[in-house]
């Protein structure tokens, strides 16, 4: 089913709020000194997604969570399968072999 509302283009532009880019990116590849992940689910995000996604955080501070370039948030489970036990909040990892990537957060799977 599909709803439809007539608005203006004033209207419209003065209620919009909040924007978010986000785009799925094909094969990841993570990588730190001792673990080698590829992941098929992973996304791009803007700084803002966090505001309009209501993950459950784990570890780290939502409202930070993407504010830099190279920031990364991780799953549950990806976080264990890459840190075991440690807290990976602040570590680094390497995202397709390019770009160090600085973790600062975790959310529940």
């Amino acid at each position: 089913m599909v709803l439809s509302v007539s608005v203006s283009e004033d209207n419209f532009k003065k209620s919009i709020r909040l924007v978010i880019r986000r785009s799925f990116s094909t094969a990841v590849h993570l990588a730190k000194s001792d673990a080698l992940l590829n992941e098929q689910n992973g996304w791009l995000a803007s700084s803002s997604f966090f505001e309009v996604f209501d993950y459950k955080v784990i570890s780290g501070v939502k409202e930070i969570f993407l504010d830099e370039p190279f920031y990364i948030v991780l799953s549950e489970s990806t976080s264990k399968y890459l840190f075991a036990n440690e807290d990976p909040i602040e570590k680094t990892v390497k995202w397709d072999e390019r770009f160090n990537c600085k973790v600062t957060g975790i959310v529940e799977d």
